[in-house]
């Protein structure tokens, strides 16, 4: 157990070990670098005759002579050997075995001596946290180092525990796993601008990022795209240029290496075929050989926003947060919609206030894979209209599968946010503020109740340490979007002290849909 079995040599089979009877259990070891008799022996690591052997989160490597295991093991779990053609029958994913790869194992080092694993070796966080547990492993390195330092412990008597720094001027992405359900959100910062997008769960094959631009309206509009490759695996990307029209005007072809986050800049992009002009409005279509993630970065005049690729559509959308003339004439609103089929979109918006007037509908088609925006001070309608101060939500319907981006202004700061294809009887908002960090940190957060019947809510804010300050029960009218200003906030039970930070987690007996907006 723990220990490190390295640079010996045997007369006969086993160079590590050799068990001909009884039972050997071997647990969290290193085996590498031994060697059995050159003269047609076996087993340079590991040689079983008739003993058992049972073998658990361990390495076997780099054997001299004999491959790295003969015979076969009674039990194993979570171990990595390196010699595929000698691995004692062991199966590569089987019993979360890994096999034929290098452990990628540092030089002797320590009293007693061990082999410190290397940054990137596989066997850091592939084993068992219910073996390093259990005695006589108990949760401790051969060093005496705590394990697991990561998700889970590293196969072998070593425990990579080398804390890690970010250079400056770095720029990249970050992978997050848990044991348990959790969810994210990403808060650039740009110069003095401040925006905000959702984690992604999983990656897909296909992503549309529907609001674009280059040197648009005046020259003011400008916008990046960002693409990270969540495998493990260069992907091969095309990214396709479409305009508000549904014309392609470029395609470029790129590649991306294992898990990196690789950004475009509308305004130097360059193109395998085509051409973006000068005034450029759209969204993109990317198609890969890996799982992707994307996401948009508008650049308008000064204001710098942030929102999520899709990886699908749907033929239903809900925009919870708009306005028209709002709260002093300073809140306005757009939204995107991007058509992500092959055939026209017949669409028809309908704009419901915060207590679920319906005030306008609007028909409107979209030509495939176009993205077409819309103002609301300017919105037209068929039937209805929207007054000045108008605050609510759209619904979309579609023949074909769309995505929507909404976009509000709010006297001088623009912010974006994805709108939803469905609703959900629970929903979490999880970066939000009363007053904190010296009091200029704020939020509000919108929900929509997407369905036809009145929704009965109950709001739960908690704290960054999961304390359960506040519970406030509410109603929502039928297709309503209500605002919450956490400030302003009151509570059926509890109270938000100032410099609150925390989130809150949204139950509803109807499916709604929720918005965060930091100030």
């Amino acid at each position: 157990t723990n220990s490190t079995i390295a640079g010996n040599s045997a007369t006969d089979d086993g160079g590590g070990i050799h068990n001909n009877s009884g039972t050997a259990t071997v647990t969290n070891s290193t085996i590498s670098g031994n060697s059995a008799n050159s003269l047609g022996y076996n087993g340079g690591g590991i040689y079983v005759g008739t003993g058992n052997f049972n073998l658990r989160n361990t390495i076997i490597a780099n054997s001299v002579n004999g491959g790295d295991c003969a015979g076969s093991f009674a039990s194993t779990s979570n171990n990595l050997i390196e010699n595929a053609s000698s691995a004692c029958g062991l199966i590569n994913g089987v019993n979360n075995n890994i096999i034929g790869s290098d452990p990628n194992l540092g030089s002797s080092t320590g009293s007693p001596e061990y082999l410190p694993l290397n940054a990137g070796s596989p066997a850091i966080n592939a084993g068992s946290n219910a073996i390093c547990a259990a005695a006589p492993v108990n949760n401790l390195d051969q060093r005496g180092v705590t394990r697991p330092f990561g998700l889970n412990c590293d196969i072998g008597a070593y425990e990579y525990n080398i804390p890690m720094s970010l250079p400056t001027g770095w720029v990249g992405s970050v992978s997050v796993s848990s044991d348990k359900n959790l969810v994210s959100v990403g808060r650039p910062h740009i110069g003095a601008e401040v925006a905000s997008y959702d984690g992604f769960a999983s990656g897909s094959t296909t992503a549309f990022v529907p609001m674009l631009f280059k040197d648009a309206f005046g020259g003011d509009y400008d916008a990046a795209l960002y693409i990270q490759n969540v495998s493990g695996s260069s992907a091969s990307v095309s990214i396709e240029f479409y305009d508000n029209t549904g014309v392609l005007n470029c395609t470029k072809s790129d590649t991306i290496s294992p898990l990196a986050s690789k950004g475009y800049w509308l305004p130097s992009v360059s193109c395998t075929s085509g051409s973006l002009p000068a005034g450029w409005v759209g969204g993109v279509k990317v198609s890969s050989d890996q799982p992707i993630v994307a996401v948009g970065r508008p650049h308008i005049g000064s204001e710098v926003m942030t929102y999520n690729g899709f990886s699908a559509g749907s033929t239903s959308a809900f925009i919870p947060m708009l306005f028209k003339g709002a709260f002093g004439g300073s809140y306005n609103a757009a939204f995107y919609i991007q058509n992500v089929s092959g055939s026209t979109a017949s669409i028809t918006l309908e704009y419901f206030d915060n207590t679920g007037t319906l005030n306008c509908t609007k028909s409107d088609t979209i030509a495939s894979l176009a993205s077409k925006g819309y103002w609301l001070p300017a919105a037209t309608c068929d039937t209805g209209s929207l007054p000045a101060g108008w605050v609510g939500g759209v619904r979309v319907t579609s023949s074909q599968p769309v995505v929507t981006v909404g976009r509000p202004h709010i006297d001088t700061q623009i912010t974006t946010y994805d709108g939803f294809s469905a609703g959900s009887p629970s929903s979490y908002v999880p970066m939000l503020f009363k007053g904190a960090f010296g009091g200029s940190y704020n939020a509000a957060f919108y929900v929509q109740n997407v369905s036809g019947t009145s929704a009965n809510v109950t709001i739960k804010y908690y704290d960054n340490a999961g304390t359960l300050n506040c519970t406030k029960a509410d109603t929502i009218a039928p297709l309503a979007s209500k605002g919450y200003w956490v400030p302003a906030a009151t509570c059926d039970t509890g109270s938000l002290p100032a410099g609150w930070v925390g989130g809150v987690e949204v139950t509803s007996d109807q499916p709604v849909v929720s918005v965060g907006r930091p100030h």
